[in-house]
């Protein structure tokens, strides 16, 4: 009987150090960080209180995922013609939401060859260019095949200069209205029809490589013939996908908090194919008011905050701490300098995860500490933007 009971402490002893988190291409300091994080924390920790559990908070585009869900989204709305509005809503949805059309924008990636042109100029191509598509596509009123329109100057210069403006207006306009103008694509849609074209989405950019591609104007216009340059592709990390779903069995909850527009996240986090088997009230992002019949009309949700920056710090605090008798989280994981203020504001965290694309800014000061500080709470983790999963280094593999 002693002799048994000595063997099962030490079995009890040797289960206790093991990590219950799945090897996979982790770094080898934050895998023993993190399986660290979840035996303390996790439901074998004699300090585990089900009713006041644990948790964790991540983003999502370039945490969770390689690329951007929104953006591969929007590719796959232009190519596929989902716009639900007539050009007239087109162009009250573009142009008038924007207080000053004659700004100039920010010449992205240097398409623009040194020329000025201004919102005014762009949208006003982009707006012909969707008319045109208005009148002779058969999904609106016309009666074009969509292989037959994409092989008009009309549509290649929408698609280069649309997908091209997403990206320029950023550096153009203030925070907020940027980060609001691309959000009008959603209007008229149901949250079930945004999640279900994001899953198509999902689908179809996970068949395709990842890199970066480059799509030609068909004419010239007010502002000049351009090449849009972005990334394609799509993938769910599978240490990301690994470590969420180790953190809930271990009774650790896990939080989506994404400056993606929320019905869009949910459409990947919470549909069980992809694995991460996030239920839909532990997602925040980005939230758009609806017209009566439930339908996504313009404009921010009032009274709820924008998930980005110092939003997703009371989005945690509002929403997610409350449920967990006021904890602070003990593990947050991002890659830009939107999720820098989850990760400095609160002092209780264990760790924050950092996904390293050899940022700059505030959050590249948190990368820099943790490559150099071996003791850090900050853990940086290297991926291969080529395939789509971690590395077993800090460093990253940049994309081709």
């Amino acid at each position: 009987l002693t002799s048994t009971i000595v063997l099962l402490a030490m079995a009890i002893g040797v289960s206790a150090q093991v990590n219950p988190l799945p090897r996979l291409n982790w770094e080898q300091n934050n895998y023993e960080a993190l399986g660290a994080l979840i035996r303390e924390n996790g439901k074998l920790s004699l300090s585990f209180n089900p009713a006041c559990k644990a948790y964790a908070v991540f983003d999502f585009d370039n945490t969770i995922s390689c690329n951007d869900i929104s953006e591969t989204l929007i590719d796959y709305m232009i190519d596929n013609l989902l716009f639900r509005m007539t050009p007239a809503q087109f162009h009250t949805a573009f142009s008038e939401s924007l207080p000053d059309l004659d700004v100039q924008l920010d010449d992205y990636e240097n398409a623009l060859k040194g020329r000025k042109v201004t919102i005014r100029e762009m949208l006003s191509d982009i707006e012909e260019d969707f008319t045109y598509i208005w009148n002779h596509y058969s999904g609106y009123g016309g009666d074009m095949s969509l292989e037959k329109i994409h092989k008009t100057k009309w549509f290649k210069d929408f698609k280069a200069k649309f997908r091209w403006l997403y990206d320029s207006i950023y550096g153009s306009v203030p925070n907020g209205l940027s980060d609001e103008w691309y959000l009008h694509i959603f209007e008229r849609y149901t949250s079930d029809e945004i999640r279900n074209i994001t899953s198509e989405s999902v689908d179809y950019w996970m068949t395709k490589p990842l890199k970066r591609s480059s799509f030609k104007s068909g004419r010239k216009g007010r502002s000049g013939k351009i090449v849009s340059t972005v990334y394609t592709g799509f993938r769910l990390i599978p240490e990301m996908v690994s470590l969420i779903n180790t953190l809930i069995d271990n009774g650790i909850d896990v939080y989506i908090c994404s400056a993606s527009q929320e019905d869009v996240v949910e459409g990947a986090a919470c549909n069980p194919k992809y694995g991460l088997n996030i239920p839909a009230d532990h997602v925040y992002g980005i939230r758009l008011n609806k017209d009566p019949e439930g339908k996504i009309a313009s404009g921010l949700l009032p009274d709820y905050p924008v998930t980005w920056g110092p939003g997703k710090v009371e989005a945690i605090r509002a929403f997610m701490a409350p449920a967990h008798c006021g904890k602070e989280p003990v593990l947050v994981g991002g890659d830009s300098n939107g999720d820098y203020d989850m990760m400095v504001m609160f002092p209780r965290l264990s760790h924050a995860l950092i996904i390293n694309k050899n940022a700059g800014g505030k959050i590249g000061t948190l990368c820099e500490d943790g490559l150099k500080n071996p003791s850090s709470k900050n853990l940086v983790q290297g991926r291969d933007e080529n395939k789509g999963f971690f590395i077993t280094t800090k460093e990253p593999i940049l994309l081709y």
